[in-house]
């Protein structure tokens, strides 16, 4: 699957110094934007519900079988970009119009403002700008995840030039998979919020104390007053182990602090504990931490 489209045109300046490309109105531009539309509808229909999602996580706890739910934000689609894409001889702020270059489409815009943040974006979630070593436990990460969060453009409430945004991101995404030759067919998808999705559907409630289910427990072959151990991981592990303790939670440990400077300690540290269920919030280094445990 060859998802390296580029437009022939020739490089420019815009007026705020941003390099980017003169768009062309050509039959073959034309030809190259449906083919990059056509990638990013593929890829949509490949997203997984989050009732599918719920009873994949339920299937693994029942048989106790490793499997890893990660997510890819802005945040970390931009740091995988990082000269696999994009160059980080110039501003990040300034990849908003080679992204459109990517995407042969000159609407994709600013996405409300938000490319001017995306330096703050990527530093809030724990990296550097350029971050080489974050780029190296994402690739490591998105190579063995099991379920991959992707950004999806059909939640409502987005204004239309968000909505070009996250079609933006969509095309990095396959972009950075062929760069690094991974088959998207290789992958199971769902939507980047499926965090918050599993949380407002209930779904993470089941999860986390499904003796309080005890039908649902025994659906998927778990018994009646099953609770799985918790592992809890973030710079606010210990607040929210005392919060899921309060809601019934069997809390395993909370470990802290955690970011990409002290990555392969935690996953030491998890590995002292015996637990069947780990939430990890930790921006970046979530996603290789949750796949190597």
């Amino acid at each position: 699957m060859s998802i390296n489209i580029k437009s022939s045109a020739p490089l420019f300046t815009l007026a705020n110094g941003t390099p980017s490309h003169a768009f062309q109105t050509s039959p073959g531009y034309a030809m190259e934007k449906q083919a990059v539309i056509k990638q990013r509808q593929l890829l949509q229909s490949r997203i997984i519900n989050t009732s599918t999602t719920a009873a994949l996580v339920f299937r693994a706890l029942s048989s106790r079988q490793g499997f890893s739910l990660i997510r890819l934000g802005d945040s970390e689609l931009l740091v995988l970009a990082q000269d696999l894409l994009f160059p980080t001889s110039i501003p990040m702020s300034q990849w908003g119009a080679l992204m459109a270059d990517l995407c042969c489409d000159p609407d994709l815009g600013q996405g409300d403002d938000e490319v001017n943040r995306w330096d703050h974006i990527v530093r809030v979630s724990g990296n550097q700008y350029p971050d080489y070593t974050a780029r190296y436990y994402l690739i490591k990460a998105l190579s063995a995840a099991s379920l991959i969060g992707i950004p999806c453009t059909y939640r409502p409430g987005r204004s239309v030039e968000h909505v070009k945004l996250l079609e933006g991101f969509q095309t990095v995404f396959l972009n950075v998979l062929y760069k690094l030759n991974i088959p998207l067919k290789s992958l199971l998808v769902t939507d980047s919020a499926e965090h918050h999705l599993l949380h407002a559907s209930g779904w993470l409630r089941r999860i986390l104390v499904p003796n309080q289910y005890p039908d649902l427990g025994q659906h998927f072959g778990l018994p009646s007053n099953y609770q799985p151990r918790i592992i809890l991981a973030g710079n606010l592990a210990s607040p929210f182990a005392n919060l899921l303790a309060r809601e019934g939670c069997q809390i395993a440990a909370a470990i802290q602090p955690v970011g990409i400077s002290n990555i392969e300690d935690v996953i030491r540290q998890i590995g002292l504990h015996s637990f069947d269920l780990a939430l990890v919030s930790a921006g970046t280094a979530a996603k290789y931490i949750c796949t190597s445990i």
